[in-house]
């Protein structure tokens, strides 16, 4: 199994009420959920994907204002930062 394993950043801290902890992150290949996660306390995240899944896959945070991000799985473990704006004006 490969890791896809990342943390949270958000853009700005205008809004202490938004906050990506508890949020679940949701990992897609060919249009279909193959993994999800959660956000941690300290604002990270891991999930397990097959070996054999090769190609263009998308991780998103489950938050209106974040922009998925994409990777190329070719069968190793991934860390990313996934990015999110908490000022609610949907500027991922």
């Amino acid at each position: 199994m490969a890791t896809i394993s990342g943390e949270v950043v958000s853009m700005n801290q205008l809004d202490s009420m938004i906050h990506a902890v508890g949020s679940v992150v949701v990992i897609r290949h060919n249009r279909k959920t193959i993994a999800t996660a959660e956000v941690a306390e300290n604002n990270e995240f891991s999930a397990e994907i097959d070996d054999d899944i090769r190609g263009e896959v998308e991780v998103s945070l489950g938050l209106h204002s974040s922009a998925p991000s994409l990777i190329v799985a070719d069968g190793t473990d991934f860390h990313i930062t996934v990015f999110h704006n908490n000022s609610n004006n949907f500027l991922a």
